[in-house]
């Protein structure tokens, strides 16, 4: 920081009044600062304001050792604070295109604006949506509840179905006009070198659970846990509900946070908390969004449940995933826990971070790693650290990592079969639970 003083501003200052004379103007340089307020310190004070103008300045992105402010003292004193290194900069999605892109393809930009509200307490990191399924949300269409293990129909799940065919499927599914919306898959179990994963082998239509309309027997047939379209029926269904509004019966993948912490940097516990917090992002949706509103509630096992089909989250975060399946089941009574490794450990894939109401995108695990480390949050020590083989003993219950989820974790559930499978004696129930995994080898949720 230099400290000048001019002859020409010691003249000024003898004609000012008082009250002027005591009180400094900031004024921000380069251009970039025009976007922050000006700031007014006793002239007495200024190697504070300097260095409120070197946080100011690392806040604005202005480079490292640039002046960024000047303080004018009545006495005739010029501070000038040079800017410090923003550690965040990277992250910022400004920062380049990649990093607007995930941000663009994970929340849509009518819900990134509504979360970016003032009353926003909450750092949280939401993995990657997917283009198709951003288009599809704009559309009307209903976020995936956790029942729905299904996949989305685009590239990544057709080129697991159909390999180097994908592009010609991919192609047909725009033409029919249903790429984005989660789709029904026949599944089977395939080796890949000593493993054997459940992969989908055949689209055979689009989930529409929950569907109540006039020709729902005609229509639709029956699936596990739901509904939905067959191919060939497609143009009919179409045909009974006009003007798009078909589109709004059908689903598409919801928003996965994969870490939530408060306000204090401290991670947020299954149980009523967590269902505020769910409750309160939906909130922050609903009014630009009007027909996305969901309420969560936590039960007496701490399961987080959440109303309305259309809300944007719906369920808690990937870093609680463990405690999760442990009151699931708890609930039933089991001793035997069912951990899919794709959910228990961290996402390697690309996430948006909401953090002290901007914006930021880590693209991999060490940004990821970086990301925490300069926000100072700890990731949660639930993430399995071997994904293949680890047991976990909590409360009694043990944890079996399953590695063979396929693509999906347990979305990639075979017809009438969970993708989640864990080693238990007689009669001890294994359960699953709801939240979304994303492709071990690449690839966003969906």
């Amino acid at each position: 920081m230099a400290v000048q003083k001019s002859e020409s501003q010691h003249k000024q200052a003898q004609t000012q009044p008082a009250a002027q004379q005591r009180k400094g103007t900031a004024s921000l340089e380069p251009p970039q600062g025009e976007r922050l307020a000006r700031l007014e310190a006793m002239a007495d004070s200024s190697p504070q304001v300097g260095e409120l103008a070197r946080l100011a300045a690392m806040a604005n992105g202005t480079p490292s050792g640039q002046p960024v402010l000047q303080l004018e003292g009545g006495d005739g004193l010029v501070v000038t604070g040079t800017a410090m290194r923003d550690p965040l900069a990277k992250f910022r999605p400004a920062s380049d295109a990649a990093r607007q892109k995930v941000l663009d393809d994970t929340l849509t930009v009518e819900h990134q604006e509504a979360l970016l509200d003032a009353s926003n307490p909450y750092l949280f990191a939401v993995r990657e949506t997917g283009a198709a399924s951003i288009k599809r949300l704009r559309e009307g269409a209903k976020a995936k509840p956790h029942t729905i293990l299904e996949k989305s129909i685009k590239k990544s799940s057709l080129e697991a179905a159909y390999g180097a065919q994908a592009a010609t499927f991919l192609e047909m599914a725009r033409e029919k006009d249903i790429d984005g919306f989660v789709g029904h898959w026949r599944m089977e179990r395939k080796m890949f070198g000593d493993q054997e994963k459940t992969v989908p082998v055949d689209l055979l239509g689009v989930r529409v659970d929950g569907y109540q309309g006039r020709h729902k027997e005609e229509l639709t047939r029956p699936c596990p846990s739901g509904l939905f379209v067959p191919l060939e029926k497609l143009d009919e269904f179409k045909a009974r509900h006009p003007s798009g509004a078909w589109k709004r019966l059908l689903y598409t993948g919801d928003y996965d946070l994969h870490e939530v912490y408060d306000n204090r940097g401290h991670q947020i516990a299954e149980g009523a908390e967590k269902a505020r917090m769910v409750s309160f992002l939906n909130a922050l949706i609903a009014p630009v969004d009007p027909s996305r509103t969901g309420e969560a509630h936590a039960d007496a096992q701490h399961r987080t449940h959440v109303q309305g089909q259309y809300a944007m989250f719906q369920h808690g975060d990937q870093a609680t995933y463990v405690a999760n399946q442990h009151n699931e089941a708890r609930a039933s009574g089991s001793r035997m826990a069912s951990v899919v490794a794709a959910v228990s450990r961290q996402s390697e894939d690309p996430m948006v971070w909401h953090y002290k109401h901007a914006y930021y995108v880590s693209l991999n695990r060490a940004e990821h790693d970086e990301f925490r480390a300069n926000v100072r949050v700890v990731a949660s020590q639930e993430f399995a650290s071997n994904a293949r083989s680890e047991q976990r003993i909590a409360g009694g219950l043990v944890a079996s990592m399953d590695s063979n989820a396929g693509q999906h974790g347990r979305r990639a559930a075979p017809s009438g079969q969970s993708s989640q499978s864990a080693t238990a004696g007689p009669g001890s129930g294994v359960v699953g639970h709801g939240r979304r995994a994303g492709q071990p080898n690449g690839g966003s949720s969906g």
